[in-house]
């Protein structure tokens, strides 16, 4: 991946987009997870029921302070796995966009490893919601090509595909709920 692909994407991303960018996992529908017109267009796009919030990247265990209350227990878990292809759900603070969060007042956080995705993070300042590229139901798309034929013709799109390869075997991160007495794994 190129600087430049990176330099855009923190444009798009500042001004609202929703775009296609290789994560440390697998390719994701990224937008600003504070900004909720760009998280309403990913639920759109996806045609996912909002009842079903993303998960949402972030920098850094710091970063995920802002966001979630994480108790000494939880944040010895984090360290352990962060960063890395792990999504945790922990119980809700503050900052984020209404609909990035679950009505049970849990968000799904992970600091994923990959440069890449990181770079895109730390530029952008932001945390972002990050859902793998496809409708609601079917197979996640994994190649930037394939991305872009796929919505050629559909009325809503990414505004920004970024060519960049995901690690080989690719697959979607672990999921686990912490906001109970024991690690509970969702996925």
């Amino acid at each position: 991946m190129k600087k430049e692909d990176i330099f855009k994407s923190v444009i798009a991303i500042k001004r609202g987009d929703v775009i296609a960018f290789p994560t440390d996992t697998i390719y994701g529908l990224l937008a600003d997870a504070t900004n909720p017109k760009a998280v309403e267009k990913v639920f759109k796009i996806k045609k996912r029921n909002r009842s079903k919030p993303f998960p949402v990247l972030v920098n850094s265990l710091t970063q995920a302070k802002k966001f979630a209350h994480i108790t000494k227990t939880q944040e010895t878990i984090l360290k352990k796995h962060w960063p890395g292809p792990y999504t945790f759900i922990l119980n809700y603070k503050s900052g984020l966009t209404k609909n990035a969060v679950s009505r049970d007042i849990t968000v799904a956080l992970r600091v994923p490893k990959e440069t890449q995705i990181r770079a895109l993070l730390s530029a952008t300042k932001k945390p972002l919601v990050a859902t793998s590229v496809n409708l609601a139901g079917e197979p996640g798309l994994n190649d930037a090509s394939e991305i872009e034929t796929y919505f050629q013709k559909k009325k809503l799109k990414p505004n920004l595909v970024v060519h960049a390869r995901v690690p080989k075997n690719a697959r979607p991160s672990k999921i686990f709920n912490l906001t109970g007495n024991r690690p509970e794994k969702i996925r």
